[in-house]
Order: structure tokens, then C-alpha cells, then sequence
């Protein structure tokens, strides 16, 4: 009996001890967290998982082969995960994304400090030199700088997020509705996507299109969300605004492009100096029948949203003038008459050297007819001289013996008229070579731009690099580096630089702008003032006055930043003086120097 006892006894506590343990295990696992991991189940797709087995959960992205994802665990259940220029603030428990935000470089390492992070963003994509910074960032103030990026590639993040996981539903080029049985399979995969991640609008997208194609009423609101996804920016909306026009959605496109163009201004970009197609066509990029197609509706839309977004980009005066000439033909004059408008402004104060054959083949000719006609005008006078100069040969050797006597192409014979006209022929060669040599410089200097300096503004390490290190020291030059300056943020050398240009009415606007933004309105409106009076043509400053808008782009910015006083940007004429080197008249005297001009072709050989 004893013993039996003792086992019953033993029975007892055992299992009592066993269910207190399992208690305690379960209430320490479920308070830790199990492990938050990054697996890679293919090149294209990342999955983010943790969560204990009762409470799993996992985030899935798509991938670019770019670029490398990161995920670094924090305190207090969170983890930073980043992608391209992405970041995002996990919390580790819920499984849910609970922020997101967009860097202007690919982010290369993140380095959790407390509730902060710092943030390691390298700028190097195309260009010889790498620019990398660290920068502190806190979720809860978060406050993120903008310039644009030099890797294009880094503006296609989003849509391949979701494109790489649903290809059959998010795919810009493929809009065909699928089969009732596919759209239920993927649409608890797309449901949950959206719950544990808000901030992503892609995948509200595909969510759309799935209740779109089983004739679920709930698609439209789904699709307005994704317009108004919290975070979200141009880099996305724009693509979006081009997947609603190919899905038919055209009130849709035009609320996401619309959103889109004013985040786009808000994030401190200007229009005009949006002038790389290549940076168009990564951030905005039509597609489908009716793009470039005026004869319909929406192609006439996609038109003038392409002249918002880029007025002056390449080929743009040819554009706009060939859209004036339908419009004439269809005998809308007055469309004719804005579009041949737009067509002659873009000419003018667009700098991509579109025309460069309009310039260089003239000077080219010059050149090359010159050269050719000293060496007729040479040869010409050598055969007119000969028989004088056999004559010359002969006496000399009958009356001193000699063979012969020194002359080069018998130009001793040449009369001074003769002299003269050979060297202005010759002086034209020269000259116009000269000419050719700066031009091609400039044109050199404009190609090895990075693309950020023509992606809308001037912000960023690369373009400021290049400004202070790879153009001629030249006023106008310093204008374009004053702007850099303020559009990044470095506000007292953009002010000193300023000062120190006070020939240009941008130099007054602009200073008038930072001392506007500091609260020194007087000072601020005698800035603008003298802007004026430089340039009495001068739309900004007159904005920012208080006048009513002057042209097209103070609307655009009276309508968007409607509280910001305007940043006039500099002339396409200065920034094509800054990559040649200077006004028109220095142009002309350096090209004395002709084809071995010591500004032009150390220009040339440092870029080549």
C-alpha cells in the first residue's frame, strides 16, 4: 500500500510539475518572439517570417537582381527591413508592417541604434565615384532627404515587389482578366499582403484587379486606397497612373497621376529641369494604343501630362511642334497657337543640345572647306610659280654655281595680297576648329552628367560633385551650384554663392526664397524686388510678391505648394554657357586658340 502511494504521489506532482513547466515555457516563448528570419526561396522573391508555430506569419516580397535585401532585428519586438531605396519598420509580434519610407540611394547597411536606426545610403550607380552617407533616422519624427537618384533602376522597386510575386495579376504589360478558380486562389494570398503591409500600394492594386475580375463591387474603393496609400510617392503613382489607363480606369489614372505630379513638386522638383528621357521614361512611361496617339481622348491627356511633367526634355521642341501642326490641320487654332508656344519656349530654354548637327555641321563645313581651300590656294600658286622659280634656279647656277636656293612651296614669290588671303583662309580653319572643340566639349560635359542633375532638380552628391569638379569656373556655373546647394539643403553656401552673383535675377529670387523660409519677409521682398528689376519678365519673383500667376509653372506651383515662396531656376542659355565654358564672346576669343584650346581639350581628355 505504501508503495502504491508513493507512485500515486509521484503520478500526481510529475504531471502537475510538466503542466507548470509547458505554462512557464509557453509565456516566456510567447513574450520573446521566435527569431525573425530572411529566406530567399528564389532570386526574385524574399519571404520575411517569425512568429512562434501558433502565431507564424511571413512577409513576401519581390526582387530586382540590383539589389540586396537587408533585415536587421531591433528592440522592443521590430526589425528594419530595406530594399533598393525602401525602408520599412516591422513589428516582429503581429507580423505587420507599421512604417515605410523612401530613400533617395540604394540603402547598403542599416545599423539599429535604440529605437533609431542609422541608415547607410550609397549614391554610385552609373558614375565613377560612389557617395556614401549616413544618415539618423527616427520612426517616430521621421524626416528623410530628397534629391533625385542617379540609379534609375532604384524607381522600379515598387511595382517589382508585387510584379515578382503575382506576375499574372500586377503586370503593366499584361492586363487580361484571369479565370474565376486563379483569382480566388491568389485572393487570400493578396488579402493578407494587404492586412500586414498598408503602406505598399502595389499590392492594393492587385487586390483591385482580382475583385475587378470576379465582378466584386468593393474594386473601385480598393483601387482609390491604393491612390492614397499612406507613403506612398510619384516614383509610384505615376506607374500606377499607367496600369489604370491600360486596365481601362481612366478617372483612376488621372487621381493617381495627379497625385503623383504633386508630390513630385512637393518633394522640391521642377519641370523644367526635368530633362533626361531616360529619367522620364523610368518614372513615367505611357504604354498602349493610345499614347502618342492625338486623334483619341486619353492620347491627347497622356500629351499634355507629358508636357507637365517634362517640357524641356530631348526632343521636346520637336514634339510639341508636331503636335501644334496636327492640331492646326484639324483646324483647332488656338490648341496650334499654345502648342507652337510651348514649342519655340522649350526650344529656348532647353540645354540637352538636341540640335547639336545645327551647330556643328555649319562650323564642320567651315572647317573642313577651309582646309581644302588653302591646299587648292597653296598648290594653285605652287604650279602658277614653278616655271619662275626653274628661271631663278637656272641663273643662279650660271652666275654663281650654285644648284639651287632655299624656298618652301615657292612662297616667296607670293605677292602680299596673295599672303593675306592665304591667311585668312587659313585663320578661318583655325578659327572654326576652335569653335568645334569647345562645342564638343560642352556637348561631352552634358553626356557625362549624371542623370540625377536632370531628373528635376539639382539635390544630391553626385550632381553637386559634378558642378563643383567637373565644369569651367564660370559665373554661370556658380549659379547652377547655388541652386544645387539650396535644393539640398546646404542653405548658407547657397546664400554666400548668391551674394556673390548679383548680375542674375535667379540670384535675388532665390536668396529671397531662403530669407522668405527664415522669417526675414522685408528683406525677402526687396530680394524679389530687384529680381524684378533685373528681369522685369521674371514670373517667379513676381509670385512671390504676391502676384497672380504669370505663366503655366507658377499656376503649377501656386496650385500644389501654394504656401512656398517659388525657386526660379537657372536659363537653359546659362547652363549652356556653363558647359561651354563661358559666355558667347569668351567662347569666341578662346577659340584663338584654335583646336589645341587648353580649356577645351583638357575638358575633353578629363571626360573621355
Amino acid at each position: 500500500m505504501g508503495n502504491q502511494t508513493v507512485r500515486h504521489v509521484i503520478r500526481f506532482l510529475t504531471a502537475r510539475i510538466l503542466a507548470a513547466a509547458l505554462a512557464v515555457f509557453w509565456a516566456v516563448t510567447s513574450g520573446k518572439g521566435a527569431e525573425t528570419i530572411m529566406t530567399r526561396p528564389s532570386k526574385t522573391v524574399v519571404n520575411i517570417s517569425g512568429g512562434d508555430f501558433r502565431h507564424a506569419w511571413t512577409l513576401s516580397y519581390g526582387l530586382m537582381l540590383q539589389f540586396n535585401p537587408l533585415l536587421v532585428p531591433a528592440e522592443g519586438n521590430r526589425a528594419w527591413y530595406s530594399y533598393g531605396g525602401w525602408l520599412r519598420w516591422i513589428d516582429t509580434q503581429k507580423g505587420e508592417v507599421i512604417g515605410r519610407w523612401h530613400f533617395p540611394a540604394e540603402i547598403v547597411k542599416l545599423t539599429p541604434r535604440g529605437s533609431k536606426v542609422q541608415v547607410e545610403i550609397e549614391e554610385g550607380c552609373g558614375t565613377n565615384d560612389k557617395f556614401r552617407r549616413a544618415l539618423e533616422f527616427d520612426p517616430t519624427n521621421p524626416r528623410v532627404p530628397y534629391s533625385p537618384t542617379n540609379c534609375i533602376m532604384l524607381n522600379r522597386v515598387p511595382i517589382y515587389e508585387g510584379q515578382s510575386l503575382w506576375p499574372s495579376v500586377i503586370n503593366q504589360g499584361a492586363l487580361g482578366k484571369i479565370t474565376a478558380e486563379e483569382a480566388k486562389k491568389f485572393l487570400p494570398k493578396l488579402e493578407d499582403a494587404v492586412r500586414r503591409d498598408p503602406f505598399t500600394p502595389w499590392f492594393r492594386v492587385g487586390l483591385g484587379k482580382l475583385l475587378r475580375d470576379l465582378s466584386d463591387p468593393r474594386a473601385t474603393e480598393v483601387y482609390q486606397e491604393a491612390i492614397k496609400t499612406p507613403a506612398s510617392d510619384f516614383t509610384e503613382l505615376f506607374a500606377i497612373s499607367v496600369y489604370f489607363d491600360l486596365a481601362g480606369e481612366n478617372e483612376l489614372s488621372r487621381a493617381a497621376f495627379d497625385r503623383g505630379y504633386q508630390d513630385f513638386w512637393q518633394k522640391g522638383n521642377d519641370p523644367r529641369m526635368l530633362v533626361a528621357l531616360i529619367a522620364r521614361f523610368m518614372v513615367y512611361s505611357p504604354k498602349g494604343n493610345d499614347w502618342g496617339n492625338p486623334a483619341t481622348p486619353l492620347g491627347r491627356v497622356l500629351i499634355e501630362r507629358m508636357y507637365s511633367l517634362t517640357p524641356y526634355g530631348e526632343g521636346a521642341p520637336l514634339a510639341w511642334r508636331l503636335y501644334a501642326d496636327y492640331l492646326a490641320e484639324k483646324g483647332s487654332t488656338e490648341q496650334a497657337r499654345l502648342w507652337r508656344a510651348r514649342a519655340e519656349d522649350s526650344a529656348q530654354n532647353g540645354y540637352t543640345f538636341s540640335n547639336t548637327g545645327k551647330h556643328v555641321d555649319p562650323l564642320l563645313l567651315l572647317a573642313c572647306s577651309s582646309i581644302c581651300a588653302a591646299i587648292i590656294y597653296a598648290l594653285v600658286l605652287f604650279a602658277r610659280y614653278r616655271p619662275q622659280r626653274r628661271l631663278d634656279l637656272a641663273a643662279r647656277k650660271r652666275t654663281a654655281g650654285m644648284s639651287h636656293g632655299f624656298g618652301f612651296f615657292h612662297t616667296e614669290y607670293w605677292s602680299r595680297r596673295q599672303r593675306v588671303v592665304f591667311f585668312i583662309i587659313v585663320s578661318l580653319a583655325w578659327f572654326s576648329a576652335g569653335l568645334i572643340v569647345q562645342y564638343v566639349a560642352a556637348v561631352l560635359r552634358l553626356a557625362s552628367m549624371p542623370i540625377s542633375a536632370m531628373a528635376g532638380s539639382f539635390a544630391g552628391p553626385a550632381t553637386i560633385s559634378k558642378f563643383e569638379n567637373g565644369l569651367p569656373m564660370t559665373p554661370q556655373r556658380d549659379l547652377m551650384l547655388a541652386v544645387a546647394y539650396q535644393q539640398d539643403g546646404q542653405l548658407d553656401k547657397a546664400e554666400r554663392l548668391y551674394r556673390s552673383l548679383p548680375q542674375f535675377a535667379e540670384s535675388w529670387n532665390n536668396l529671397g526664397v531662403i530669407l522668405k523660409e527664415a522669417g526675414k519677409d522685408q528683406e525677402a521682398k526687396a530680394t524679389f524686388e530687384k529680381a524684378l528689376d533685373l528681369d522685369p519678365k521674371m514670373a517667379e519673383a513676381a509670385l512671390n510678391l504676391g502676384r497672380p500667376p504669370g505663366n503655366f509653372w507658377t499656376e503649377q506651383h501656386q496650385k500644389y505648394l501654394p504656401s512656398r515662396p517659388m525657386l526660379a531656376p537657372p536659363s537653359g542659355a546659362y547652363i549652356k554657357d556653363a558647359l561651354v565654358g563661358g559666355t558667347s564672346a569668351l567662347v569666341f576669343l578662346r577659340a584663338l586658340e584654335g583646336p589645341f584650346s587648353t580649356a577645351s581639350l583638357g575638358g575633353i581628355g578629363q571626360l573621355l
